[in-house]
């Protein structure tokens, strides 16, 4: 069956891909994260919470990837987040030792018994490489041998394919990883150890380690054979070779003690990194005492690293390798251990509950109702798109996609009569109620500060310094008398004292503290401090005039699509913030207009004169789950706005706009 194409577009995502393909190569930091494989722009992420990733355009989805190993627990866990606000608090980096590094360390030479002494890295591939170093110091050889399709990082040596026969000198498999330095690498074929004793054979006393996967997973998931690795340990021992357990990936995953911890078989050396580090930049080799004694500053073998052992890493690596239980391994929750067991209702009869805050594991996601969906497939080997979709989405209803309206359209045609009795037989479907959030309403009224003190004139932007005038507090008044009789729990504001003062009385009439999300300042213009006009001010300085070539961005401040994530980030948190009643965030005219035309589906650039959106006005944003299902806008103090600030606003055809489902 042949594949469907769901090329649905991504314009935020599309326009960060642009700016990062001209200042990074390829656009990406990791080619994996490029979607060549996959096709269509990479999606940039905003944030995540438990199985669920949000990306720049404001779409939800299921993460199966998990940041390609270390989320065991999912994203922004409570636990690891408080770990990690401690660490920062007490500083970020010291370059001297530091207990947090020795409770990690202490953790895992309690929990693998093969390793007695370890040396924390920043990253997997730092960690083979420093082991095949110590390897070669320890033994006094130089030949490694890996097996073809296991993957150790781009160390020059190790990247390398296998050659023709049982064991050959390998190539390297990219350029700039010279044949001298991959002229030491032999590779051979995988579970095949026939081929290891043939290679020690070839080369007696010459090998200084084997390293392999624990389980490889990088050329699918290729469990070892029967035998495999406890084979490989023998025939390391009988040649004077030390035996190297790369568990970069199952370490700490498949067990309390990875690998090691199913199969048994103690290696020389073991990698770790992935879990170890709870979502930061943190990895991990270790072993024999006598072997990693050969290290400096104890022995001759030099490895350093600046960040090793970082604070803040190591902090979140202790907090979530405590947290990964045998339960949370295993995608269940209520089981002795599990950091949600302790709350209330943990285990209802045969269903286990959710977390309290309505996260869930990704196992149990892909466990549950929708993980049997996304699981389908027509037969084995085949997979075409609309097995792989949740039924949902071949409704044109994409529940990993739940922000915005119409994100996801399957390229098939369809005949019009077709189409809308499915438009009608839709809306006469009674809207689910499963997923997070889904049945709740929640209101975010983004409000516009009122009148600001300026006798000068200038573009303030975002500029401290600038308070509301008298009539500006009138106005600020205004809207918390307006807002008095709502079921408001949360109040946000710009970080500016214009929105702070106008958030401050409709915090205090409903008796809330007002926080203060960055994310809802005014959007940056070079010509703060400046006056401004058509004919006088800046304008008429020809030197100001490169700054406005293209409208469209904009080119003289922030451009449209940033304010856009931004923004959007902010109206998701406020949600999040007061789900299933209401929130207020206060910001300024720009960055409201633009996020209300992005969610209208309309074009961001515009005559300024045109916005509507007030001094002191509400926009009004209504959500269904985590869906924006109308926008709406109403001005509490118009009567108090100068006439000359109404007229040239061209309202917008309609008080509310309602989408569809």
């Amino acid at each position: 069956m042949a594949c469907v194409s769901f090329p649905y577009d991504a314009p935020v995502s599309q326009t960060l891909f642009d700016r990062a393909s001209l200042v990074t190569p390829g656009g990406v930091n990791s080619p994996v994260r490029a979607f060549r494989a996959v096709g269509g722009t990479p999606r940039f992420m905003v944030s995540g919470t438990g199985p669920y990733l949000t990306d720049a355009d404001g779409r939800e989805y299921v993460d199966l990837v998990c940041s390609w190993g270390p989320m065991i627990l999912g994203h922004s866990h409570p636990q690891v987040v408080a770990a990690v606000q401690e660490a920062v608090a007490r500083g970020t980096s010291f370059g001297t030792p530091g207990e947090g590094e020795v409770a990690l360390a202490e953790e895992i030479v309690a929990r693998v018994a093969p390793v007695e002494q370890v040396r924390l890295v920043s990253s997997g591939t730092e960690a083979t490489m420093s082991a095949i170093r110590l390897a070669r110091g320890f033994t006094g050889r130089a030949k490694v041998v890996k097996f073809a399709g296991c993957y150790h990082g781009h160390v020059d040596a190790l990247l390398a394919a296998a050659g023709s026969g049982l064991a050959t000198f390998a190539l390297p498999d990219t350029p700039g990883a010279t044949g001298a330095q991959a002229g030491d690498t032999i590779v051979l074929p995988y579970n095949d150890l026939d081929a290891v004793r043939a290679a020690f054979a070839a080369h007696p006393g010459e090998i200084a380690c084997v390293i392999t996967e624990a389980s490889p997973g990088n050329m699918g998931v290729v469990p070892p054979a029967d035998g495999f690795n406890a084979g490989l340990k023998d025939l390391c021992r009988a040649d004077g070779a030390l035996y190297i357990s790369d568990e970069v990936m199952t370490g700490f995953r498949t067990s309390k003690a990875g690998w090691y911890g199913i199969d048994g078989v103690a290696p020389d050396l073991m990698t770790f990194g992935k879990v170890m580090g709870g979502g930061f930049p943190a990895a991990a080799f270790g072993g024999r005492a006598d072997v990693m004694a050969h290290l400096a500053p104890a022995g001759p073998v030099y490895q350093a690293g600046t960040l090793s052992g970082n604070p803040v890493a190591t902090a979140a690596g202790s907090r979530c390798c405590g947290c990964s239980t045998t339960g949370v391994r295993r995608g269940r929750r209520g089981v002795e251990g599990d950091p949600g067991a302790g709350h209330p209702g943990a285990r209802q009869g045969r269903r286990r509950a959710p977390h309290p805050d309505g996260r869930q594991h990704v196992l149990r996601v892909l466990h549950g109702r929708r993980g049997a969906q996304l699981r389908r497939r027509a037969q084995a080997g085949s997979f075409p798109l609309q097995r792989l979709l949740p039924l949902d989405a071949r409704r044109r209803r994409l529940p990993a996609a739940v922000r915005l309206r119409v994100v996801v359209r399957l390229h098939r045609p369809r005949r019009a009569g077709r189409r809308a009795h499915r438009r009608r037989a839709a809306r006469r479907r009674p809207r689910r109620s499963g997923g997070h959030g889904m049945s709740e309403t929640t209101v975010v009224h983004l409000v516009r500060h009122g009148e600001v003190h300026n006798p000068d004139g200038v573009l303030y932007g975002r500029r401290s310094g600038y308070h509301l005038s008298d009539l500006g507090r009138q106005m600020a008044d205004r809207v918390a008398e307006h807002l008095a009789g709502r079921d408001i729990t949360h109040v946000v504001s710009s970080p500016l004292e214009r929105a702070q003062e106008t958030a401050t009385p409709i915090a205090k009439s409903h008796g809330l503290d007002l926080a203060t999300d960055e994310r809802l300042i005014e959007a940056a213009n070079v010509f703060e401090g400046k006056t401004f006009g058509v004919g006088d001010g800046a304008l008429r300085r020809p030197g100001n005039w490169r700054h406005l070539t293209n409208p469209f961005q904009p080119s003289w401040g922030e451009p449209y699509i940033e304010q856009v994530v931004r923004m959007m980030g902010a109206l998701n948190a406020a949600r999040d913030a007061a789900r299933g009643h209401e929130a207020v965030a206060v910001s300024h005219q720009l960055p409201i207009w633009i996020v209300r035309s992005f969610v209208e589906r309309r074009r961001l650039w515009h005559d300024p004169r045109r916005r509507q959106c007030t001094l002191a006005s509400l926009t009004t944003f209504t959500f269904q789950g985590d869906k924006i299902v109308s926008v709406g806008y109403s001005e509490p103090a118009r009567d108090l706005v100068p006439a000359h600030l109404l007229a040239g606003a061209k309202p917008v055809k309609g008080k509310t706009k309602a989408f569809g489902a």
